[in-house]
Formats: structure tokens, sequence, C-alpha cells
């Protein structure tokens, strides 16, 4: 698999895919509903996770108290 480069600091990379993770936080409907620009957000969110599925960078969901805020 290729690695691919990040940011530089002195000649050496600050990341790649190997060490990398995208985490994301509470996109449960009920928070979102409260949101403004809730479908620019969800956009951007996918654009975020197909990207991290492309490059191989694990994916990670949270999601808070879901019994109450659904999944």
């Amino acid at each position: 698999k290729k690695v691919l480069q990040g940011w530089f600091y002195q000649g050496k990379p600050l990341f790649s895919q190997l060490d990398s993770v995208l985490l994301v936080i509470d996109l449960q409907e009920k928070i979102l509903r409260a949101l403004p620009h809730q479908n620019e957000l969800l956009d951007k969110n996918c654009l975020l996770t197909e990207g991290a599925r492309i490059l191989g960078i694990p994916q990670l969901f949270t999601e808070q108290n879901p019994d109450k805020l659904g999944h």
C-alpha cells in the first residue's frame, strides 16, 4: 500500500494514513436537527468519510445516549 505524504517538519512527515484516524462525533438525528446548516454538515462529513475510506484511514464513530437520541 502506498503511503501518502503528509505535511513535513524538518524533512520528516508529520502524519500519514498509517498513523491517522477519522473521528466522527455525535451525528445523531436529534442532535443534527438542533444545528444550523445540518445539510452542509452532513455533506462535508460524507466527503470526509468517503475520502478516509478511499485512503485507507480507519474511521471511528461515537454516539451519545442512543436510547434517548437515536442512532
